[in-house]
């Protein structure tokens, strides 16, 4: 029971700031976590060859739908 109740505390200690930081993110508004999250996605891109400037088709879409479902 000790385990659901620190679950809980945890959940409402980390819903503020999680919603303040995905806020800025969809707003694409400039973050102070951006220091450490920026290096760690151009990496992951640079690693995936993805060009983050580039936007998907609809076929990319589809593609990604499909293979997240699989």
């Amino acid at each position: 029971m000790a385990e659901v109740f620190l679950i809980l505390i945890a959940a409402v200690l980390l819903a503020w700031p999680l919603g303040r930081y995905l806020s800025q993110v969809l707003k694409a508004e400039s973050s102070p976590l951006d220091r450490v999250f920026t290096p760690i996605e151009n990496g992951i891109y640079r690693l995936l060859r993805i060009n983050a400037l580039q936007g998907m088709t609809w076929r990319g879409y589809a593609m990604a739908f499909l293979l997240s479902n699989a």
